[in-house]
Parts: C-alpha cells; structure tokens; sequence
C-alpha cells in the first residue's frame, strides 16, 4: 500500500490534482490513501488519530478482519442473518486453516475471471469455474459440495468446542441449496420482483417494513438521549479541531504522507 500511495499514475496525473476550484484530488498516484485499497478482504487494527492504517497493523498487528465481499441480505432489517455470521465464521476459519501455496499471477486471473462469472453469471445453471491454472473445470455446484464437504468436517470439531450443532446446521441448511437454487437469497428476491413487476417496488416496501421495525423498536444498550448527547459531542469536538488548526491543507497533506508522494 505505501508503494501505492507513492507510485504516479498517467491515468489520475490527467486528471490534475488540482485547479482554480480547489483540490479535485489528493494526489495522482494508484492510490490516494490506504484506505482506497477496496480489497474483498482486508486486514485491520483501530488505528490511532492521524495514524495510517499501515502504521496501526506495524504498530500493533491484526486486530480483526473486515470481510467487505458480502452483499446486503434484503430479508433480515440488519442486513445479516445469524446463519451467514455462522458461515462466514466457518468459512474463515477454514480458509486460514487450509493449506495454500502463493498465488501466482496466472491463479489471480484465474480467480478473477471466475468472481466475474459468479457474479454475471451464478444463476446460470451448469456455469462452470477453472480451478486453478492447472485446466480442472468444474460446475459452480460441484465446487461448492467439494469445499462444505471440508467445511462439514471443521463444523463438527467447532461445534465441540462451542456446546451445540450450530455450526453443522447451518452447513446442512446451505449445502442444500446447491439442489435446490429457488432457496438461495437471489431466487427469492427475483420471485419477489416477477411478482411486484419492479425492483424498486419491492426494495420501497422492504425500507418501509424496516422503518417501522425500527421507529416501533425499543433500545437495547443505548438509549435516544444518548445518541442525541453524542451527536452534540460530536459536533462539539469537530468545532475544537478546525478552531485549533495551525496549518494550511498543503502543508498537512504534505506532513502526512511525507516523502511518499508528489502533489
């Protein structure tokens, strides 16, 4: 990332960074800051303020992993449901545990082209996926039952170690789907559409469900006057840092990225 943030584009330099509006961007280099680096998974640590990402991983390691690969869910008002946060639970566990070798530049594209196609395509039925440089082909299906298959086996030992058959249910429920397509997220959201003639209107009909879930809820670890005095707070300590600033813009970007990049 820091080689990034210090590496000039052609592309953004066209752009300009800036002109006599003001800045139309921090710089022209492949990355502006770190946090541009829109990765599907990314390791994190809380960082400090005024601290970069990179130096709060240097500075303290990996404090959690943001899975930003996850559409929303439209059938739960939080966006995801207890059996996802299982799998997902699952699904890294086993991906950590799982033996890999480095991905070569041949295997990324490989697995570029199948997200793409995943993502164009899933519903498609009988689409098929490259496993590899090596030529395997197999069906979206197929590769799925192959990875649960491993997934099972770890859900036994998680559910051991965490009382329950949680872990293994939820493997049994979404294995199934692999049989039978109209039980996945997608098929029942398209039914929907079909049925309503617009996905607008059903994406309306779901936000109001969800308003007045919310608007009728009650609070379970903060209550309204808490929300309302933070927001003040807030607003408070923003006014506290611009009336205690000393430097010009320039200056900070330049102090903040350093030697790393040219504006």
């Amino acid at each position: 990332m820091r080689a990034a943030i210090g590496t000039p584009s052609a592309d953004f330099a066209k752009i300009g960074v800036k002109d006599d509006a003001g800045y139309r961007q921090l710089n022209a280099n492949v990355l502006q800051i770190e946090n541009e680096l829109y990765a599907p998974i990314r390791a994190k640590r809380v960082a400090k303020s005024g601290e970069k990402p990179s130096e709060a991983l240097e500075r303290g390691g990996v404090e959690y992993i943001e899975v930003r690969s996850l559409d929303v869910n439209p059938f739960t008002p939080t966006g995801i449901d207890e059996t996802q946060a299982y799998f997902l639970d699952l699904f890294l566990t086993w991906s950590v545990l799982s033996e890999s070798e480095p991905m070569t530049d041949c295997e990324l594209q490989c697995w570029r082209e199948n997200w793409n196609k995943i993502v164009l395509e899933g519903r498609k039925p009988g689409l098929t996926l490259q496993i590899g440089c090596e030529g395997e082909q197999l069906t979206q299906a197929e590769w799925g039952k192959r990875v649960f298959a491993d997934l099972a086996e770890l859900a036994v030992l998680m559910d051991k170690a965490y009382g329950g058959d949680k872990y293994q249910s939820v493997c049994r429920e979404l294995s199934s789907w692999f049989e039978d397509p109209d039980k996945t997220l997608s098929a029942r959201l398209l039914k929907q559409i079909i049925a309503n003639e617009s996905i607008g209107k059903v994406g309306l009909s779901i936000a109001a469900q969800n308003k007045e879930l919310f608007a009728t809820g009650g609070y379970d670890a903060f209550s309204e006057q808490a929300f309302i005095d933070e927001s003040a707070a807030s607003l408070s300590r923003q006014k506290d840092v611009e009336q205690g600033d000393a430097i010009s813009f320039e200056q900070y970007l330049a102090e903040y990225f350093g030697d790393s990049v040219s504006l």
